[in-house]
């Protein structure tokens, strides 16, 4: 039977987390540091933002020498944090702001057809938003922090690590796809398009959240137990094992 304090919770987080992004006000990439916050349990994080509509390619590395984090971007960076320098006019290379190293991570492309990845050498929690436009989104296989990923509006590409994490699509026809941590996928929860979404969770106990008024093509569970809400009109899903159809017609011309 399917837990329905676990979607109740779920949705509640969704709420919070992957509708919150915040709006880039720079206009050329920016790497801020902000340092632990025991509130909410934070080591620190890196944060960058892409700031315009040019489409980006942002790439983060952490580097265990000494727990530095190395940044790509395909763009030239703008203003950077005091604890930062330049190597090159698209690579930067940041001293941890967290005391154990374990920093976590966040990217916001903005507008534009991005690129932006996470490498699995990042032990800290990742935070993605692709803003608008065709993005793909990457948690390294390997990475062990978690997430929460973002894709906004455009046909977005999302694939998360092995850490598990908490996805939205957003808005466009999407590919959602898990590799064996723990995901919670919101499927145009949030958003008013027309469905036609494909998600893969992969192995482990996943959840997702298709109740959306409207039919995706695709939604498999993967491997695990996995749970699964979703709309009387979506198709029959693949290996979830706790299933609940909620009643509704999709919106007009939205089928």
């Amino acid at each position: 039977m399917i837990t329905h304090t676990r979607l109740a919770t779920a949705g509640v987080v969704g709420v919070v987390a992957i509708g919150a992004a915040v709006a880039p006000v720079a206009s050329a990439t920016t790497v801020s540091l902000f340092g632990p916050d025991t509130r909410f349990g934070s080591q620190g994080e890196v944060f960058v933002s892409g700031g315009d509509a040019k489409d980006h390619q942002i790439n983060i590395v952490q580097k265990h020498g000494d727990d530095a984090f190395v940044i790509t971007d395909s763009r030239r960076f703008g203003a950077l944090d005091s604890g930062c320098g330049r190597i090159t006019r698209h690579k930067v290379r940041c001293q941890t702001p967290a005391p154990t190293g374990a920093a976590d991570v966040a990217i916001h492309g903005a507008a534009g057809d991005d690129r932006l990845r996470v490498d699995d050498t990042v032990e800290g929690f990742a935070t993605i938003d692709g803003g608008d436009g065709a993005d793909v989104i990457r948690v390294a296989r390997a990475a062990r922090g978690g997430g929460e990923l973002q894709g906004g509006d455009g046909a977005d590409r999302i694939i998360g690590g092995r850490g598990g994490e908490s996805i939205g699509d957003g808005d466009g026809a999407d590919l959602v796809r898990g590799r064996g941590g723990e995901e919670i996928v919101f499927v145009d929860l949030f958003s008013q398009d027309r469905g036609h979404n494909r998600i893969f969770t992969g192995a482990g106990a996943d959840l997702i959240l298709a109740k959306n008024g409207h039919r995706d093509e695709v939604l498999d569970c993967g491997g695990g137990r996995d749970e699964a809400g979703l709309d009387r009109i979506d198709p029959k899903p693949r290996s979830c094992e706790d299933l609940r159809r909620y009643r509704g017609t999709p919106r007009r011309g939205r089928q």
